[in-house]
């Protein structure tokens, strides 16, 4: 089963997204005619997506997805998914959490001591 959303965004262009719900795994999305590209999202990339415009998620991304619809909020899911620079300026957008200092420590340590970005 999946949730297709067309709509135009500000600059003129049309974009179609297509949540495919993958319970076990998340969701795969295609993106249509204005970006063409495709994203497989884990449940917990799933859960950050749809924070990030307020909507809830509890593991069922079509459900997000309709709720999305009814809120109006297609074009703010778009921006989510394919971010410019202006959009995450906006703080109510922040997808990633703040890093605090003992994290941004404890990563720098796990470098020095050889540890790749990828580890």
């Amino acid at each position: 089963m999946f949730v297709a959303i067309t709509l135009e965004l500000e600059d003129g262009r049309q974009a179609r997204i297509k949540f495919a719900d993958n319970p076990e795994q998340g969701a795969h999305v295609e993106c249509g005619k204005s970006p063409r590209c495709e994203h497989d999202c884990s449940r917990d990339h799933c859960a950050l997506l749809f924070r990030a415009i307020d909507v809830p998620y509890d593991g069922d991304a079509l459900e997000s997805v309709r709720t999305v619809l009814q809120q109006r909020k297609e074009e703010a899911l778009f921006h989510v998914i394919h971010p410019s620079p202006e959009f995450l300026d906006q703080p109510q957008f922040e997808i990633v959490p703040r890093w605090d200092e003992e994290s941004i420590k404890e990563l720098l340590e796990l470098y020095l001591t050889s540890f790749t970005l990828s580890m």
